[in-house]
């Protein structure tokens, strides 16, 4: 079993599954720097992340972080967390009974073993004669591929190029025109996979089998993760269609006078995935 000198260090895992959870569903890159996520990870639990807990970390969970020096600034770490959205549940689980196997009751976490994070930044520093020379083969191989581009593309007559516009224009004129409404609809299912992701994230964040939100701080929630914003409105019309849509992962519920949401995070991002895309019975 963990032993309480070293649980904070399951939370600081913990506390970092979810602020990439969060960072995925709202981002199109897959990584990280360091500092971002020490700023992530401040608001996500009030914790102040060191370079040593991925340290530790990575010394006992090799494969959690893939840890890279930034290219922008070589004093910073470009992070990843593989496949973090899919098996949240199952890193933790591993993360745990790996530190089982290194922990006892008499180690305190300063005394747990360290990677060593800095051959990442050794194995960035080559010869600036080297980096030239590999900048200016990419170059000459850029440039190679664009005149050969040029000259598999055969040129395109001015009559066709008005022929393939006045198709598009017919096509358009024939297919039905969508209401504001159905627009907006269409709109919100297509959040709908980024809404469960950060709702996932949340649950996966506590201990309990479920969780619940008043609804008016998960349409504040909403708002401030995602990427493409959203409406108050549309943020409370893709929760109660999630809701109608996955019973099972998240559901409405009346609590006095406020309306709250309940959370389960017995699931995974890929079955909620699998589940939305399956047209309705």
């Amino acid at each position: 079993m963990t032993s309480k000198k070293t649980t904070s260090l399951v939370q600081v895992f913990k506390s970092i599954d979810a602020s990439f959870i969060f960072y995925y569903a709202t981002s199109n890159s897959n990584t990280m720097t360091f500092a971002k996520l020490k700023t992530r990870v401040a608001h996500q639990s009030r914790m102040t992340l060191q370079l040593a807990h991925l340290s530790q970390i990575k010394a006992i969970y090799p494969s959690a972080y893939n840890i890279d020096t930034s290219y922008v600034d070589h004093n910073d770490y470009l992070i990843s967390a593989p496949m973090v959205i899919q098996n949240a549940k199952q890193r933790l689980a591993k993360f745990e009974q790996l530190l089982n196997n290194v922990n006892n009751t008499d180690n305190s976490a300063s005394e747990l073993p360290l990677a060593d994070l800095s051959s990442s930044r050794l194995n960035r520093k080559r010869p600036s004669s080297d980096r030239l020379e590999s900048l200016r083969k990419k170059s000459v191989s850029n440039i190679a591929n664009q005149n050969k581009m040029k000259q598999a593309v055969p040129k395109t007559s001015y009559a066709n190029l008005l022929e393939k516009i006045r198709a598009k224009q017919k096509l358009n004129e024939l297919t039905p025109r969508l209401s504001e409404e159905e627009k907006r609809q269409k709109f919100i299912t297509g959040q709908l996979e980024s809404v469960s992701a950060v709702l996932l994230g949340m649950s996966n964040d506590s201990s309990q089998v479920s969780v619940s939100y008043s609804l008016p701080f998960l349409i504040t929630k909403l708002k401030d993760s995602l990427r493409c914003k959203l409406s108050a409105q549309d943020a409370e019309s893709a929760i109660v269609s999630l809701a109608a849509k996955l019973p099972q992962f998240c559901s409405v519920v009346e609590v006095g006078k406020v309306r709250a949401v309940k959370i389960s995070h017995n699931t995974s991002l890929g079955h909620i995935r699998q589940q939305l895309a399956c047209p309705p019975v």
